[in-house]
């Protein structure tokens, strides 16, 4: 059973997820990746880069007592910054879209690519319902 505060766990849950099969996947191409839920560091910057961070997420499936939260319509944004080429920051992006959809996200958004100051940035935007008892997501 899911705790009573379950929607409150999964921006850790996707953010462990996340890192883990990322540096996995792409240990030989990106040694050095770094990923983040934080929009700010203290540390020069690293690259490539994926700041994954929670957008609004809205209630969903209340009954009548509206007294518990059922399911929730959850949105996430995930930036890569690589300093490196466009053709490095598409391929973190289709890696993070690819285990987005393992866990049954939909793209909101397709990936939109910018240039700047030798940054390329890609900017992706999923949601996905999530429910009380998605033992594929929620810690059970």
């Amino acid at each position: 059973m899911a705790s009573e505060f379950w929607w409150d766990e999964i921006d850790s849950y996707l953010y462990t997820y996340l890192n883990a099969k990322l540096r996995s996947a792409l240990l030989t191409d990106f040694p050095k990746l770094y990923v983040t839920v934080s929009p700010m560091t203290d540390a020069v910057a690293r690259f490539p880069t994926v700041y994954i961070h929670s957008l609004e997420s809205l209630e969903q499936g209340e009954d009548l007592k509206n007294t518990e939260i059922h399911a929730i319509l959850k949105s996430i944004q995930v930036d890569v910054l690589s300093n490196s080429s466009l053709a490095d920051s598409k391929k973190v992006m289709r890696e993070v879209i690819s285990l987005m959809k393992a866990k049954r996200f939909y793209i909101e958004g397709f990936p939109i690519y910018t240039a700047e100051n030798n940054v390329y940035t890609g900017v992706c935007r999923f949601q996905r319902m999530i429910g009380a008892s998605d033992s594929e997501i929620v810690p059970q």
